[in-house]
């Protein structure tokens, strides 16, 4: 049967209404090994919720063990046979409105002929998930147009950035040239974490509380990606908000990482246990600030400060050195903020340490993260 000349979701009206299935990577072994590490990756990041992008004919979403599922395809008939074969579970052929624990794509992206087809489906695929992104897929690599009139070139680990060049966390479940890539969804836990602390103080404009609370979008992916490059035993997490979550979120990926949480506002500690319980994530270790300076514990391996307002932290100098193992990391945010950056930044130095200002973390306040070495 030839492939008639039509736009991608046209073409795969045609295909699903002429009796043709999605694929053969939904079957057999190549079927096999693709539910086997989707699931794995459901079950190991304790997903409740999933939105399936483009989940065509339903073969493989039967095989997909996750308590709440939702498939959404634009194809009328793709929707038609899901619903026959899954009664019990939910299908639609325009985008759902609320957000997922997590996001799917499976084998969709080389689909994508049309760059404005392949543009808004990642729109949709990394806005409406609230903590994870899930793409199965290939990394062939290529110029020009695929030589199948119904595939592109779309590389699968193009998506460690995501849409909006955001660098993100992933995980490799299969080498070359096929991979399931997992990236958790730092952006919109950023903008969830910054909605939790309501109206900004005194009067001022929203835009200021995105300034002074919260650690910075570029300077937590910066953070996410050390966690996994050192794979530290121990992190020291000064600071519950977002850090918590993103950090925490990554405990599958660093196998044997411990997270201990401190702030000195209960009140902030506790909403962000909260948070981490609405997403299934651990909760160990989310002590106050003062209880856990009671009892620090062996030394910390990558030490997070995000605590409080700048010149507190200065008061955490000296106790910094003590809680850092020999060859740990010192991750600092809020490095411009003057003249409390610079007086850190000296303390450090005079005590051991090598600066490294960060300027390629720098956000639209001018806001960047200064890390602190003893090697």
């Amino acid at each position: 049967m030839t492939r008639p000349p039509l736009p991608t979701p046209a073409y795969w009206e045609w295909r699903y209404t002429s009796g043709r299935g999605s694929g053969a990577g939904n079957v057999g072994a190549e079927g096999d090994y693709k539910a086997a590490a989707v699931n794995a990756a459901l079950a190991r990041y304790c997903v409740r919720s999933v939105l399936d992008v483009g989940c065509g004919d339903g073969v493989m979403a039967a095989r997909l063990i996750v308590p709440e599922y939702t498939g959404y395809d634009p194809s009328p008939a793709a929707i038609a046979r899901c619903r026959t074969l899954m009664p019990d579970r939910r299908f639609a052929t325009l985008v759902p409105t609320e957000q997922f624990d997590a996001t799917l794509s499976l084998d969709v992206l080389y689909h994508l002929v049309e760059d404005a087809d392949y543009a808004a489906y990642l729109q949709v695929l990394f806005g409406r998930a609230r903590q994870l992104v899930i793409v199965y897929g290939t990394n062939r690599q290529g110029a020009g147009p695929h030589p199948a009139p119904n595939l592109a070139c779309r590389r699968a680990a193009a998506l460690a950035r995501g849409p909006r060049g955001r660098r993100s966390l992933q995980g490799i479940l299969d080498p070359e040239p096929r991979r399931c890539e997992m990236s958790v969804n730092i952006a919109a836990l950023y903008e969830r974490f910054f909605s939790l602390g309501g109206p900004p103080p005194g009067g001022k404009p929203w835009h200021y509380r995105r300034r002074c609370t919260s650690m910075r979008l570029p300077a937590c992916e910066l953070l996410a990606e050390l966690a996994r490059q050192r794979t530290p035993r121990r992190v020291l997490d000064l600071g519950s908000g977002l850090t918590s979550h993103v950090l925490r979120a990554l405990i599958p990926e660093v196998p044997g990482m411990v997270v201990v949480t401190t702030d000195t506002s209960p009140r902030w500690l506790t909403r962000t246990v909260e948070e981490l319980e609405r997403d299934h994530l651990n909760t160990a270790f989310c002590v106050e600030q003062s209880v856990f300076e009671a009892n620090p514990g062996a030394p910390f391996d990558l030490i997070s400060v995000d605590i409080g307002d700048t010149s507190y932290r200065l008061t955490l100098a000296e106790k910094l050195t003590a809680w850092l193992a020999p060859k740990g990391i010192l991750f600092l945010d809020d490095g411009h903020i003057e003249p409390a950056a610079s007086e850190m930044r000296n303390r450090l130095a005079n005590l051991g340490f090598r600066i490294e200002v960060r300027e390629d973390t720098t956000d639209e306040f001018g806001g960047y993260a200064v890390l602190a070495h003893r090697d």
